[in-house]
């Protein structure tokens, strides 16, 4: 039925197989392998497979194919980026073996390459062999650039298309922290240039502006593109690229929630901007026809606001957002300062932009209240007025002196040299880099064993701890209790029970936020229809608050 369903648009389809090796085997004896299970505590070592063992593999890898082409498929890729599957083969680091699979780069590929070759005699010529490799090995002793720029020669008759990936799997989604929205093309772009082969170079990793994938394309520089969270971030994203429409294409913010979302009693998957991802299958129950043209009001034109005002006014809605601030944007603003907030930026300049398209109409300046709302007779009052920082029960939290993750994200001029920040959640970690970035030393207070526990776990944790890691002037404290604040001064508890102290010039609080509910329901009876949306009905992340407004929204 899928490929059906494809094969009707015209597309070709393959699916990803990958090799399976036999329990308690790896490539080579005596190398840390993830093939074999054990209980964390230490690394496994399984033993070196036979020759034998390999070609069943190969068979496995046969069928596995036969199969996807019975099923409508035009072909298989195989995965062996990042020395996973065939790529503990081609890296000297995990391959140790002294027969004609271990040694040079041609005994090094011989089992991929018998298999690909063993897939094209069973199911054809014309059947696409797509794989993958890292452009190098991060490991001593690995293989070099020259040696994949090889492996893309030999591999002409044998495979069809090869991805040039990221050199390490937790770099594989390209995230704020990376610099730059395609930072592994360079390596992509160099198969391509210095490749004498017929294999076509594939560059994945972060191509979601399609007029810059236009470009690479009519300029050479690979002849495919791969993009997984471009589709995933807005469902109509090959549509649009067919149309030209790249200004509307839905930014991802590469917070990899896609992966897995943070909290782990959520099993779905997620999108922090798109709430259509995994819910394709209920749509026709949430987005219900309008009956008629309602008037709406919305106050607040945060990030929340900005989705309900877009979702109205495409349902044929007059919409009017009252913003109290001379900004669209919200909390969204704040969080888009740091240098790795880019992704967030350019989704708050989609959302402005998109705003800006349409006929809605802005208030500036205007802090809404229940009384200009009921005299200009709305039909709908969407209340999205977001949240106030929350002071936590620790004696001088509430002082005067005391700032929050948002001042400081707002004005890093309003801190000291020394900042103490208690909260060590995403975003007290984020704010505590942007301030260690500019020059001022930061220490982070946390509860918990570990900082930032609430960021995606898959990939994304990683590459934010390198990033803080990597700042000189980013410290931090776990398993400590904070018991007091005085000027200059932070008092704490350790994991030890030990009472400390901790002198700063600043104090900056990052423990959470309190929803302005009760503002928001004095708009309640100002129309026909109110709601509360985002911050002001609970906090919480991007996605919450997207998803919130686009159920609401798509309700009027």
């Amino acid at each position: 039925m899928l490929t059906e369903a494809i094969h009707g648009f015209g597309t070709k389809c393959c699916m990803c197989v990958s090799p399976i090796f036999p329990e308690g085997y790896d490539v080579s004896e005596g190398v840390a392998s993830h093939f074999v299970q054990g209980d964390g505590t230490k690394p496994e070592y399984g033993l070196e497979m036979t020759e034998g063992m390999i070609m069943q593999v190969a068979d496995y890898m046969v069928n596995m194919s036969v199969a996807c082409k019975e099923c409508g498929f035009d072909g298989v890729y195989i995965h062996n980026a990042y020395k996973l599957n065939y790529g503990r083969f081609f890296s000297p680091v995990t391959n140790k073996r002294t027969d004609k699979y271990g040694g040079s780069l041609e005994n090094r590929i011989r089992a991929a390459l018998l298999t690909f070759e063993e897939i094209k005699n069973a199911c054809g010529k014309d059947f696409i062999i797509e794989t993958s490799i890292s452009p190098f090995d991060l490991e001593d002793g690995g293989w070099e650039m020259e040696e994949t720029i090889r492996y893309a020669e030999i591999l002409q008759g044998y495979a069809d298309i090869l991805h040039v990936r990221s050199t390490d799997i937790d770099s594989t989604c390209v995230l704020g922290f990376h610099g730059g929205p395609t930072p592994w093309l360079p390596y992509a772009e160099e198969v391509r240039a210095k490749a004498k082969t017929e294999v076509k170079i594939l560059g994945v990793g972060g191509y979601h502006d399609l007029e810059a994938c236009d470009r690479l394309l009519a300029d050479g520089k690979v002849d495919l593109i791969g993009t997984a969270c471009g589709f995933i971030a807005d469902s109509d994203f090959g549509l649009k690229a067919v149309e030209g429409r790249s200004d509307d294409v839905i930014p991802c913010i590469r917070c990899n929630k896609c992966h897995r979302p943070p909290d782990p009693e959520v099993k779905s998957a997620m999108c922090s901007v798109n709430p259509k991802w995994a819910l394709e299958h209920r749509l026709d129950e949430i987005v219900r026809p309008p009956v008629q043209c309602r008037k709406v009001a919305i106050v607040g034109g945060g990030p929340a606001g900005m989705n309900a005002a877009l979702i109205c006014a495409d349902r044929g809605h007059s919409v009017t957002i009252f913003e109290k601030t001379g900004k669209l944007g919200g909390l969204l603003i704040p969080a888009s300062v740091p240098s790795f907030k880019w992704p967030h930026k350019k989704f708050l300049e989609y959302q402005i932009h998109q705003v800006e398209k349409r006929n809605i109409t802005v208030k500036y300046n205007t802090e809404a209240t229940p009384g200009m709302i009921e005299a200009e007779d709305f039909d709908v009052v969407l209340a999205c007025i977001g949240s106030e920082p929350a002071i936590p029960p620790i004696p001088g939290a509430g002082d005067d002196f005391i700032l929050t993750a948002k001042d400081v994200l707002n004005d890093d001029g309003l801190a000291g040299d020394k900042v103490a920040i208690v909260g060590g959640g995403e975003i007290g970690v984020e704010a505590g880099m942007h301030l260690a970035e500019l020059g001022h030393e930061v220490v982070v207070l946390e509860m918990q064993s570990l900082l930032a526990m609430d960021c995606a776990p898959v990939h994304y944790r990683v590459a934010f701890e390198k990033s803080w890691k990597a700042q000189p002037d980013f410290h931090s404290l776990v398993n400590v209790t904070c018991t007091k604040i005085e000027r200059g001064m932070i008092f704490y508890i350790d994991s030890d029970g030990n009472a400390n102290a901790l002198d700063c010039d600043t104090v900056v609080l990052a423990t959470g936020s309190k929803a302005l509910s009760a503002e928001a329901a004095a708009f309640f009876g100002t129309a026909g229809k109110f709601d509360m949306l985002g911050d002001c009905k609970q906090p919480g992340s991007l996605q919450k608050l997207m998803k919130n407004s686009f159920y609401i929204a798509n309700q009027i």
